[in-house]
């Protein structure tokens, strides 16, 4: 909240990147599970700080959270509705945890995984239609240069400029509360602010395994960029550990 909210691209921020940007060398093993959405210059949250940061949607789950069927492969990032990644030099991500950690990876790695005929059919159906429309939207940003609502119609071949979805929301800004606070995931700090309007709130900010402090970056409303995604995803980073950090308000 009371941060930067974008509808275009600009300089510091590029939505859908290349997947191989944000996951170098192993971004064929990565996009099986997560689509990258959007990329936050570090020296928009502060100038002395480079590289890039990414915004990526994971693609379960189908139902509840993700990570909440492989709790096997859980690590202090990667939990129930938390991912977390290293950063290269190159500010690729790397998954902090194996790729395990997906429901749909571990299904292929195992076969004592239990799970019902209809619900991996399911499962399947989600990663095929959540591709497709995530497909659409790239298409139509390329073509459009920004994107819109399904429901809104070009007139005299243009779309109205104040049809615009926002892209990302609350750069440099606060992240507050949500039901992201509430699972059970990464240890959180509690900090209050005062509003524009002089009143007292209240940032919840995660912690890294040392008890440091993750930097808010931002959140895009996952359904922008794929229609039927129902959740905001907020991205953290810490910059002395080169950590990413991301989780996911079902409101």
């Amino acid at each position: 909240m009371f941060g930067e909210t974008l509808d275009r691209p600009t300089e510091y921020f590029r939505p859908f990147p290349n997947a191989k940007e944000v996951f170098g060398a192993q971004s064929k093993e990565h996009a099986n599970y997560l689509l990258p959405l959007a990329s936050v210059a570090l020296s928009r949250l502060n100038r002395r700080w480079g590289g890039w940061v990414h915004f990526v949607l994971p693609i379960e789950p189908y139902d509840g959270c993700v990570g909440q069927s492989t709790k096997r492969y859980h690590t202090y990032l990667c939990r129930e509705n938390w991912i977390g990644f290293r950063i290269n030099r190159r500010s690729c991500y790397q998954l902090a945890a194996p790729f395990r950690y997906f429901l749909m990876a571990d299904l292929d790695e195992r076969d004592d995984v239990r799970l019902t005929k209809r619900a991996r059919s399911e499962l399947e159906t989600l990663y095929a239609s959540t591709r497709e429309a995530f497909a659409n939207r790239e298409a139509h940003y390329r073509e459009a240069g920004a994107l819109h609502p399904e429901h809104v119609r070009r007139r005299k071949g243009r779309y109205p400029e104040s049809s615009r979805s926002a892209l990302v929301r609350d750069i440099r800004g606060h992240p507050g509360w949500g039901n992201w606070v509430t699972s059970n995931g990464v240890p959180l700090a509690k900090r209050g602010f005062t509003n524009a309007d002089g009143e007292q709130e209240t940032d919840c900010i995660p912690l890294a395994e040392d008890g440091s402090e993750f930097t808010f970056v931002g959140w895009v409303p996952a359904y922008v960029y794929a229609p039927g995604r129902g959740c905001n995803v907020y991205l953290f980073y810490h910059r002395r550990q080169r950590l990413a950090l991301t989780t996911f308000d079902w409101s």
